[in-house]
């Protein structure tokens, strides 16, 4: 009988020992497991990580093309107020030829007002000359 309680005891000792490798192999199991989801997890994180380096880095390319098209519109600016600026400098000198060309025809009219001065004092000249021969003419009738 005591035999059959050792064989009991050995059986339900290695039961026991197959129990606690179970257990073991349960716990290493669940272990591997939870690394596993922690991989996982940690793979998720570094996912989220490229994403949001992704996400900063097109932010960072949008602000260079705003910059760039800053600097664009800046450009077209500047090009515009230049086009003013000769615009302006061509008004200006269109002004300027037309003060000159109103001076030329100020001087003009004021030629034709010498010229019509000097053919009076032509006429009031020979009127002068007319009379001083008509004086002549009279002085001669008269006699010495």
């Amino acid at each position: 009988m005591i035999s059959g309680y050792f064989v009991v005891g050995q059986g339900i000792g290695w039961l026991g020992a197959q129990l606690q490798w179970s257990i073991r192999l349960q716990d290493w199991l669940i272990g591997l497991w939870a690394w596993s989801i922690a991989q996982l997890a940690w793979l998720i994180g570094l996912q989220h990580w490229l994403i949001g380096l992704w996400a900063w880095l097109i932010a960072q390319l949008a602000w260079l093309i705003a910059q760039l098209a800053w600097l664009i519109g800046l450009q077209h600016w500047l090009i515009a107020q230049l086009t003013w600026l000769i615009g302006l400098q061509a008004w200006l000198i269109a002004q300027l030829a037309w003060s000159i060309g109103l001076q030329d025809w100020l001087i003009a009219q004021l030629s034709r007002l010498i010229g019509l001065q000097n053919w009076l004092i032509a006429q009031l000249t020979w009127l002068i000359g007319m009379q001083d021969w008509l004086i002549a003419q009279l002085a001669r009738s008269i006699g010495p």
